[in-house]
């Protein structure tokens, strides 16, 4: 996935890391707390660790969710005008 994935906390008390499993269950926990780490995604415009609890209406934010060799394999893929 490679486009920003915007989403809105519908409610309190939940901790990031666990809030974004449940909203993208296709990716680890632990894929998901690394992205929180390096500031892949964010929680109202600003890096929060994974442990923060969310309030109701805050937003967030996830820019990257590629792993390294997935990036790797997409630019492969790109057409180079018919180079060989």
């Amino acid at each position: 996935m490679t486009q920003p994935v915007e989403l809105v906390v519908d409610s309190d008390a939940r901790r990031l890391d666990k809030f974004i499993a449940d909203k993208l269950p296709e990716f680890s926990r632990s894929r998901l707390h690394t992205l929180i780490i390096d500031g892949n995604i964010l929680l109202d415009g600003e890096q929060a660790k994974p442990s923060t609890k969310l309030r109701c209406g805050q937003q967030i934010l996830v820019t990257c969710l590629l792993y390294p060799s997935d990036a790797a394999d997409e630019r492969s893929s790109v057409d180079l005008g018919g180079r060989r």
